[in-house]
């Protein structure tokens, strides 16, 4: 007889699991509970075991539970094999699920958080060995030189250098400086790598930027992926640009950005990814933009009217000029801060007192034009999306590794 999964089962399967797992397991069994209980009865289940963890967030709980899609992949087969290996036995249809042994959980406890500090030194380790190799990388590259990548984008050099085979090197580094990993950018494309950007193996990436311009004391700072983009956009506004390297480290990098400068307005510039919704049902570069903008009450802005096979606002440099690109930067900047400002002074009066008068400045007729073509969210004092409604250098001193 087949073993019916009820929420008592599940709740039994969960008590031998431990809460504090890696962030994508922890997913995984909401996916699992989710895949048997899309309802409330489920969210519940997720929410209490998650509730047991150090340091529990019931946003992200929620919002985690709300991203999961039923029927995912990821099977209630998944939440018990990981139980099992735990400790927990499958009941037979006509018994309750039995109770975890104390001392068994408090074993596997242990054993699993000795894994886990391994794991964690093991992991430091490869970063700080990662980190000298990019030291001795970045000293003996020059600081003057020539690339073919950097000619065909048309972006001039922000903080980067030159190593001998021609690569341009981008320091990546943490928010006290400190240089933790190097990008490599071949001058072209080599025929048996996918690629022509690659990091040291083993280096630190999430968290790690690099910036064209000089934050400091700036009221908004923007993020793109690549260097290029974010050449192009400094190019453009002359506002300072972090390189994030890629859409997985731009909620890493927001976040960083917004502790380090918290009175700044952070912008995610983010590629919009059409070819490969096209392909797959997914736009991993709006979602990441949108994801990190939202997660620093901040601002998603996406390039438009690109051509055919473009994606990014250095494509959109080629295609129509710095003009078109600082223009939408700047109405998305400017109607952000013009809608935060009337939110404001809305709430000022609900409570009694008369609103003050927005001194943001006039947006003109570019605003105009881009509000015509796109449409721009911004729930009060929340984070802003623009989106089409039709589809100087900072010094090279980095911390010692």
């Amino acid at each position: 007889m087949k073993t019916i999964i009820t929420p008592d089962l599940i709740r039994a399967a969960l008590q031998h699991v431990p809460a504090n797992l890696a962030r994508d397991e922890w997913a995984r069994v909401g996916m699992a509970i989710k895949s048997e209980y899309p309802d409330d009865t489920g969210r519940e289940l997720f929410t209490e075991w998650s509730a047991t963890a150090d340091g529990f967030d019931l946003k992200a709980t929620r919002s985690t539970w709300q991203s999961i899609k039923a029927g995912g992949g990821v099977g209630i087969g998944t939440l018990l094999h990981l139980a099992k290996s735990n400790g927990f036995t499958l009941p037979k249809p006509d018994q309750a699920p039995a109770k975890p042994d104390p001392a068994t959980v408090a074993r596997l406890a242990s054993e699993r958080a000795a894994r886990q500090q391994a794991e964690q030194a093991n992991e430091q380790a490869r970063h700080d060995h990662a980190s000298n190799e990019a030291a001795l990388l970045w000293q003996a590259a020059s600081e003057s030189g020539e690339s073919p990548y950097l000619t065909r984008k048309g972006v001039q050099p922000y903080g980067v250098r030159f190593a001998s085979d021609g690569c341009v090197l981008v320091p990546m580094v943490d928010t006290v400086g400190k240089l933790w990993n190097v990008q490599r950018i071949f001058p072209r494309k080599p025929a048996n790598v996918g690629t022509d950007k690659m990091g040291l193996k083993g280096a630190r990436k999430s968290g790690c930027f690099h910036w064209c311009g000089d934050p400091a004391g700036a009221s908004v700072l923007l993020v793109a992926e690549g260097y290029a983009t974010a050449a192009s956009l400094h190019q453009a506004t002359g506002r300072p640009v972090a390189v994030a390297f890629d859409a997985g480290n731009l909620p890493h990098v927001a976040k960083a950005l917004h502790q380090a400068h918290p009175a700044a307005l952070i912008v995610i510039c983010g590629d919009d990814d059409t070819d490969t919704h096209a392909k797959t049902g997914n736009n991993p570069g709006r979602d990441k933009a949108t994801a990190a903008a939202r997660a620093v009450t901040g601002l998603a802005v996406f390039p438009e009217g690109l051509p055919a096979g473009a994606s990014d606002f250095n494509d959109w440099h080629a295609a129509a000029g710095l003009d078109a690109v600082r223009a939408c930067i700047e109405a998305a900047i400017d109607a952000h801060q013009a809608a935060k400002t009337a939110a404001q002074s809305t709430q000022t009066a609900r409570q009694g007192n008369p609103p003050t008068r927005s001194k943001t400045r006039p947006v003109g007729r570019m605003l105009a034009r881009c509000l015509t073509r796109s449409r721009l969210t911004i729930p009060a004092f929340g984070f802003a999306v623009l989106t089409r409604t039709a589809n100087a250098s900072r010094p090279n001193g980095f911390a010692a590794p």
